[in-house]
């Protein structure tokens, strides 16, 4: 379900499935989630901060604004209160990911303080620019 703001009807739909785990919602390539369904179910919250750039032309630097531009999305959202407590009330998993259409694969977690902890160093991260 994709959201433009942090406000108005659609952002009340978008906080109902996100609370139940039913749906995804998108907030300007970012993509919350909470995980209910089996196997795997844990009832964590997933914030995937969906990649703009093909992973073989990706750089730390332009991953790093990419995580930066995704916290100032969450950080607005969590404005609201009801969201905020979402976040508070689950354990939150923040991942960098790339998305292909059908599927996706997630390159980096996210720690606490915005770092990149790379899942992959087989050379589709260029270390420099």
């Amino acid at each position: 379900m994709h959201v433009d703001e942090p406000h108005g009807r659609r952002w009340e739909v978008a906080l109902e499935v996100l609370a139940a785990g039913t749906a995804t919602i998108e907030m300007a390539g970012v993509r919350v989630w909470r995980d209910t369904h089996p196997p795997r179910a844990d009832g964590s919250i997933h914030i995937d901060v969906c990649s703009t750039v093909v992973p073989s032309f990706l750089t730390q630097s332009a991953a790093e604004r990419e995580v930066a531009r995704a916290r100032r999305i969450i950080s607005q959202a969590s404005e609201d209160p009801r969201f905020a407590k979402l976040l508070a009330s689950h354990k939150v998993v923040w991942e960098f990911v790339h998305h292909y259409g059908y599927g996706g694969v997630s390159l980096a977690s996210i720690d606490q303080e915005g770092a990149l902890v790379w899942h992959d160093s087989s050379g589709h991260i260029r270390a420099t620019e």
